[in-house]
């Protein structure tokens, strides 16, 4: 009997739950935008990893484990120009007598390299920074090097660093924004492409116009004006997070808040950067991200980030991408988009697949959190969300959840096998 009613009341309760969450809900989200949500996921980032599918890890600091990066950059966006330096502690894994970072070599331009105040002697060849120490140095030792460099990141398709002109208000206004998933970080700062070796914490100091913001990763720590006409932003991240997760935007952001009160008693703030023109609209619908968080943060475990935040910043393309802490999205409003970056925090950062023959342990989960999402939150949508990704899985008769061609990305990036029949695998 005892066992009868611990089931009944983790029932009533859970049912409560769910209810308090259906009621915040009223849904605008037709069964179209729904199927096609997923499918604009799918396609673009095909497109985007299709233009960096020739890029492969380049085997850079195998020597070296990365601790740490001090992030100081320079940047207008209105021009396409990025300078600045990066700090990096690394514990070394050998006796170590050259250090190398990934860095684009036709364009990104290494000033000096510091080590101990003494300049070090280097070359960049292969998208490659070699750096000669005048010493070795022993095995199982802490130490830090400095590289200061500056350049015109490299066009690479929708681009890893990207800056453009749009309109805001009647004017024209720079943006800048980046997207370094897999190996794109090369394109704009020096550093160690490998998933297997996340840095366990950054600081990034972004000084630009100060008509403008800076969305990061973490904590924004302050804000300081710098001259007459520019602003200094530090943003602090004190969790482990893979390369390419690294991440800035820039240009004439708003912001708001919305909080999520998650399931232990707790609240997360989720810190919304938007263009000024799409304030209003992006108010409408982003609270629906706070109700996901509270599901996911109950069903699957805590919300990894909660002693920082969540957020977003807006950007131009096409889609959006997972930063750890702060998505970069085309709009606020797509509640499939948003809770499927959203399901990113937990799997893709938090736990990142150490190769793409494993992404759908990336994709699959949050394909099926906005399952879930559907499911819990608004249940009209759920079986017609069941019926999509069911017909989709099993539209292939060959091929598994697991990779078998790394070397393709249309089956990397699957969205029949790596999406939706992972997500129903999981369900």
């Amino acid at each position: 009997m005892n066992n009868l009613k611990k089931a009944f009341f983790f029932i009533s309760i859970l049912t409560l739950f769910v209810l308090k969450l259906t009621a915040q809900s009223p849904s605008i989200y037709t069964t179209e935008e729904m199927q096609n949500s997923l499918e604009r996921i799918v396609e673009a980032e095909q497109r985007h990893h299709g233009q960096l599918a020739n890029l492969e890890v380049s085997g850079a600091g195998t020597n070296i484990d990365i601790k740490y990066h001090r992030f100081d950059w320079t940047v207008n966006p209105t021009v396409r120009y990025i300078s600045g330096s990066v700090l990096t502690y690394f514990k070394t894994l050998q006796m170590v007598s050259n250090i190398s970072f990934d860095l684009d070599n036709t364009a990104m331009k290494v000033d000096s390299v510091l080590y101990h105040r003494s300049r070090m002697t280097f070359n960049q060849l292969n998208n490659i920074v070699e750096i000669t120490l005048n010493a070795p140095i022993s095995s199982n030792i802490l130490d830090s090097i400095t590289v200061y460099y500056a350049g015109v990141p490299p066009t690479s398709g929708f681009g890893s660093y990207t800056q453009r002109m749009r309109q805001s208000g009647g004017a024209s206004v720079g943006e800048t924004w980046t997207l370094s998933e897999p190996y794109g970080s090369r394109d704009w700062w020096p550093g160690k492409s490998d998933l297997q070796d996340k840095i366990d914490s950054i600081d990034i100091y972004v000084t630009c116009p100060s008509v403008n913001r800076v969305g990061s990763n973490g904590l924004l720590v302050e804000e300081i004006n710098v001259g007459a006409s520019n602003k200094l932003f530090h943003w602090k991240h004190r969790y482990p997070i893979a390369n390419y997760l690294v991440a800035i935007a820039v240009t004439n952001y708003v912001q708001y808040i919305d909080k999520a009160p998650l399931s232990r008693g707790d609240t997360v703030n989720i810190l919304n950067y938007v263009y000024p023109e799409s304030l209003v609209e992006s108010q409408q619908g982003s609270w629906k991200v706070a109700n996901a968080m509270r599901l996911f943060d109950s069903l699957i475990a805590p919300y990894p980030f909660k002693k920082e935040k969540y957020g977003h910043a807006q950007f131009g393309w096409g889609g959006g991408q997972e930063h750890q802490t702060m998505t970069f999205a085309i709009n606020l409003t797509d509640i499939g988009l948003a809770s499927h970056e959203l399901g990113h925090q937990w799997f893709g950062d938090k736990i990142t697949c150490g190769s793409w023959q494993d992404i759908w342990l990336n994709e699959s989960w949050a394909t099926y959190m906005t399952g879930l999402y559907f499911q819990y939150v608004e249940p009209t949508y759920w079986i017609n969300w069941r019926r999509n990704s069911l017909s989709s899985a099993t539209s292939r008769t060959d091929g598994s959840v697991f990779v078998d061609d790394t070397l393709s990305v249309n089956r990397i990036f699957n969205g029949a096998l790596s999406y939706n029949k992972g997500a129903r695998v999981l369900h």
